[in-house]
């Protein structure tokens, strides 16, 4: 399940949000990881639609993402254990 980000920036028309809240109020609750009952939002609604568009439009897009997020991850790494090194090689000095 993806994590929805409370200061989204995303603007919807008033007719696409009163929508989104209707059919958040006829679907049926889920059960989330826990097993607890769990309402569906208009934002998650939102967030469900724009990734099926997205895959359907551009398949390979959340792929590239996972791929920047591990390169960055693997950077930020690299970069904290030069800075360890460099720290360490001033305190020797």
């Amino acid at each position: 399940m993806t994590t929805l980000r409370p200061d989204s920036t995303t603007c919807l028309s008033i007719d696409v949000r009163r929508a989104l809240v209707l059919i958040a109020k006829i679907t049926p609750p889920h059960t989330d990881e826990l097993g607890f009952l769990h309402a569906v939002t208009a934002d998650e609604l939102a967030d469900n639609f724009l990734r099926e568009l997205i895959q359907e439009r551009h398949p390979k897009v959340f792929e590239h993402l996972q791929q920047v997020d591990k390169m960055k991850a693997e950077f930020i790494k690299r970069e904290e254990k030069k800075n360890a090194e460099l720290v360490r090689q001033k305190r020797v000095s």
